[in-house]
């Protein structure tokens, strides 16, 4: 769909936004964190970290990502390239 504003495709998602949503679902899986659990651990919504991992989301913020690594057991540098 393109958007009426701005002429840009609204059905495109950043590359770089998709490769860290895979990144954050790897890890989350690997730690055997549901995304509820994950999510309740780091403070956001289930929808919001269902959002990031698809890619779907605009920017999550540095502390949330810090927060998933922790929880996760990962490198923050793992997950935010």
């Amino acid at each position: 769909m393109i958007c009426p504003h701005c002429n840009k495709d609204t059905n495109k998602r950043p590359a770089r936004a998709v490769v860290r949503g895979r990144r954050i679902q790897a890890a989350r899986r690997a730690a055997k964190l549901t995304q509820m659990e994950l999510s309740s651990l780091v403070g956001i919504s289930q929808s919001t970290l269902s959002r990031v991992e698809g890619g779907r989301a605009g920017m999550i913020s540095v502390d949330h990502l810090r927060a998933i690594a922790d929880a996760c057991g990962v490198a923050f540098d793992d997950l935010s390239a």
